[in-house]
């Protein structure tokens, strides 16, 4: 279900889930977690259960962010499941919950925000690189759920031809309205994730965030 990286769980402090995007498996968020260089950590990265093309090109759900999100609720909460798992496993290993991070790209970013949207728990942090809430631009979305003390990273690139800019910075508004920290980066770069985000990613866990996963 899901591959490790890190420390011995028996003896992690931290726990981080890293979700893949569209058409990829865990294996891409693997060189994320090395680069963040860190320390006291069990990392979990699962697999998409969706094959959308041979030779392990996964998904989350086989739909594009601009469809009508009830098209995809059916595949969502089946992967749902399998970050409920993730959760569960580190938390077998007593790392509690406002120790965990969920990191994700593209696919697995928007996974993440619909899941904390849905199933808000009190997390270390939530990083979404290149990602969005479901449904067009122009949808309203609004999130019943009461995300006071949650903390976002929302990372978005001024040239994606994926994800809009625009979506990301509604994924902010969105966030905000209901209560959510949110931090917000534009990076001059496309849908790739970039050397300086993870960078940056590093010092505002160490500067601003009270259980840094990043330790010296």
């Amino acid at each position: 279900m899901f591959e490790t990286a890190g420390c011995d769980p028996q003896g992690a402090k931290y726990g981080a889930v890293l979700v893949h995007g569209r058409g990829s498996d865990g294996s891409e968020m693997r060189p994320v977690f090395s680069s963040l260089y860190l320390r006291s950590t069990y990392a979990l990265f699962p697999n998409g259960p969706f094959e959308i093309m041979k030779g392990n090109r996964l998904a989350w759900y086989t739909h594009f962010w601009n469809t009508d999100p009830e098209e995809s609720l059916p595949e969502i909460s089946h992967s749902f499941n399998i970050i409920d798992q993730c959760i569960d496993e580190l938390i077998r290993n007593n790392i509690p919950e406002n120790h965990i991070t969920l990191l994700g790209h593209s696919q697995g970013a928007n996974l993440l925000l619909e899941y904390v949207a849905d199933n808000p728990r009190p997390f270390n942090a939530i990083v979404a690189m290149r990602g969005c809430f479901l449904g067009q631009l122009e949808q309203d979305r609004t999130i019943k759920s009461n995300l006071n003390g949650l903390r976002f990273i929302i990372n978005s690139g001024r040239n994606d031809p994926y994800i809009p800019s625009k979506k990301s910075e509604q994924a902010c508004e969105i966030l905000s309205n209901s209560g959510a920290e949110v931090l917000h980066k534009h990076y001059e770069t496309g849908h790739g994730v970039c050397q300086a985000e993870l960078n940056d990613i590093r010092k505002l866990f160490h500067k601003n965030f009270d259980f840094a996963i990043f330790e010296d």
